[in-house]
């Protein structure tokens, strides 16, 4: 047993990792372009094309392709083959190709990717010619499954040409299937190839039927085009197709894709709209299938370049047809660009290079509507008309126009069109105007947004009278017998000095009494169900409490040594408030207090939006009375 593991040991450490040659070949032809064997020929197309030497421009490397029944063959112009290369065709792998050489094929398996069974290949022969001669490499095909028997020979005719390939099939579909595959490898190649005497045009000798843009520049060749394909994006690199996409999946590299404007605003990329982009990058890094590319400075640099050409392109749209969702989306694109220019308009040398004229258009293109007024105006143009002081006012939603009745100082409202270009973007009218004008109002959204509602108030542009809703308290004989049952109970609980201590504490308020009421709201949209008011029935507000408090050195409030009355409302109009009036639970007095000191802070800003004084009215004063109610309630049941 020892003597024969011995002698396995030796013969695996003699022999080392062997490799089963004929399976090799066999599992390398089956796999490479198993269900479109005629991909195969595409391998030989890019052979001859890098057979030219180091430099040579694209558009002077020539080929020509020819068929017949059962053959198909490629001929070149280009160096040839020395005998080191001559080797290597015949070695799995073998390649004298670098990443860098400005060469389309880098793995050396291109040549062996003919021999697929699938396309039942008899014969190969290959005419070169190798270091002055003219060789003749010819390869049989015996079985299949295993390697081809080569034979090679001198040939004392001269040739004109390279290297000429020709491949024999005993199957005529074979020769269908390649020159196929030929025809869509060649698209994209802008180089000249004749298929059986007939020049093939590439995409870049094509004659566009629209307006359409080429650039060459570093590496990166690029045409630009009026299309409606949705999947408008083809990246190539060596002018070998890699993916076909969106554009916008190409300058977000299909990562963390938002689906809408956000995806160009973050690329600093314009929206076209019906556009076709086709880009080739030589040096992008590829991965070995192909199938993907990396976000490394290459891509960032063909996609800065890109965007450059695709404003420019923009531009001539634009002046030929003033498309306002364009203009809006660009606008929102390019807004701190915009509001540069607007600052300060004054020609200068930068919005005179071609690809910033785009700016000064999308400033100055009219595609605004004023509330009230006809015609169309442009972000400059609203610029000028806006007074010094005024915030800039807009309603994309024309939901709140006539805010506090009109009363609030102002010369105009703009009213912009909903933009639904690519889902458009979340708050596209606030990024652009906040960022062009700087002082603006949302009246669609100005409702919830106190910080500016105090702005407003601080800067005399609005009455704080006008913001506050009007409030009627009701007074006991209008009210029936139900109601002034509950506001009994509520008065009871309310009475009790732990609550009034606790109540003043949180509010900062040295309180002698509390006493329930209930009121009315005349304004509609105002959902109330409880708030604080004076004596006089005034919602309560930081001009209240000042008459109350004093400042002191460490800027804490001090309570003054006046008590005084308040007045806790319940909203007649709102449905629970009116469902407790109806309730017969013994303990609806707590239960009321409980859910009003809830919703005391949220209704309180809705009374007084101009004052910061619900933010004493917090959840801690909620906490707090919750936690005395319950007492007093655990209490009241024990007894």
């Amino acid at each position: 047993m020892e003597t024969n593991e011995r002698i396995i040991a030796e013969k695996i450490l003699e022999n080392g990792f062997e490799i089963d040659i004929d399976e090799g070949w066999n599992k390398l032809t089956n796999s490479q372009f198993g269900g479109t064997p005629g991909r195969a020929f595409s391998e030989l197309i890019q052979n001859a094309i890098d057979s030219y030497p180091k430099g040579t421009p694209w558009q002077d490397r020539k080929g020509e392709i020819n068929t017949t029944f059962n053959s198909i063959s490629i001929t070149d112009w280009g160096e040839g083959m020395s005998s080191n290369r001559l080797s290597l065709l015949a070695t799995a792998g073998g390649t004298d190709k670098s990443a860098g050489d400005n060469k389309i094929g880098q793995f050396g398996l291109g040549f062996i990717s003919i021999f697929n069974p699938k396309l039942q290949t008899e014969q190969v022969v290959v005419i070169t010619k190798c270091d002055g001669y003219t060789v003749e490499l010819v390869f049989e095909v015996t079985d299949p499954e295993k390697r081809p028997e080569i034979k090679l020979r001198l040939l004392e005719e001269t040739i004109t040409f390279s290297t000429k390939i020709t491949i024999k099939f005993s199957n005529y579909n074979s020769v269908f299937q390649c020159i196929e595959h030929a025809k869509e490898s060649l698209t994209y190649y802008p180089c000249t190839m004749f298929i059986n005497g007939k020049l093939l045009k590439s995409i870049w000798l094509k004659d566009n039927p629209g307006p359409s843009s080429e650039f060459e520049e570093n590496g990166c060749k690029g045409l630009i085009s009026i299309s409606n394909t949705w999947l408008n994006f083809k990246l190539l690199c060596k002018y070998e197709l890699i993916t076909n996409t969106t554009l916008a999946g190409f300058i977000t590299g299909c990562r963390n894709m938002k689906y809408n404007l956000e995806d160009y605003n973050s690329n600093s990329t314009p929206y076209l709209g019906d556009v076709e982009v086709l880009l080739n990058v030589d040096d992008l890094r590829l991965t070995i299938s192909r199938d993907n590319y990396y976000l490394d400075r290459v891509y960032e640099h063909a996609k800065n370049l890109l965007n450059k050409k695709l404003r420019s392109f923009l531009f001539m749209e634009l002046q030929k047809s003033k498309n306002i969702p364009v203009v809006i989306a660009n606008q929102y694109i390019f807004r701190c660009e915009i509001r540069d220019y607007i600052s300060d308009p004054e020609p200068k040398e930068y919005y005179h290079r071609e690809e910033n004229k785009l700016i000064k258009l999308l400033a100055e293109t009219p595609v605004y509507r004023i509330n009230g007024r006809q015609g169309l105006y442009s972000l400059l143009q609203l610029k000028t008309m806006l007074r010094q002081g005024l915030p800039f006012y807009y309603s994309p939603n024309r939901a709140n126009l006539r805010w506090l009745g009109g009363s609030f100082k102002h010369d105009f409202v703009v009213i912009p069109d909903e933009c639904k270009i690519v889902s458009g973007a979340p708050m596209l009218y606030d990024y652009i105007f906040e960022a062009v004008y700087l002082d603006v109002v949302n009246l669609d959204s100005i409702t919830g947004n106190q910080k500016k509602i105090q702005d407003l108030v601080t800067r005399g542009l609005i009455n704080k009278s006008a913001l506050s809703p009007y409030c009627k308290i009701i007074g006991n004989r209008q009210l029936s017998d139900k109601q002034n049952e509950l506001l009994a109970e509520l008065q009871k609980i309310l009475k009790q000095e732990e609550i009034i201590r606790m109540i003043g504490n949180n509010l900062h308020i040295s309180i002698n009494s509390i006493k329930p009421i209930f009121f009315s709201v005349k304004d509609e949209g105002i959902y109330l169900s409880t708030g604080l008011f004076d004596i006089q029935g005034k919602p309560i507000s930081e001009d209240y409490l000042s008459n109350i408090l004093c400042s002191t050195d460490d800027n804490k409030p001090a309570k003054k040594n006046k008590r005084i009355e308040i007045l806790i409302g319940l909203n007649l109009d709102h449905p629970f408030i009116y469902y407790l009036t109806e309730c017969r639970n013994p303990q609806r007095g707590y239960y009321t207090l409980t859910y009003l000191s809830h919703e005391l802070a949220l209704c309180q800003k809705m009374l007084v939006p101009y004052s910061p004084f619900y933010h004493l009215v917090k959840e801690k004063l909620a906490q707090d009375m919750r936690k005395v109610l319950m007492n007093n309630l655990l209490i009241s049941v024990k007894n």
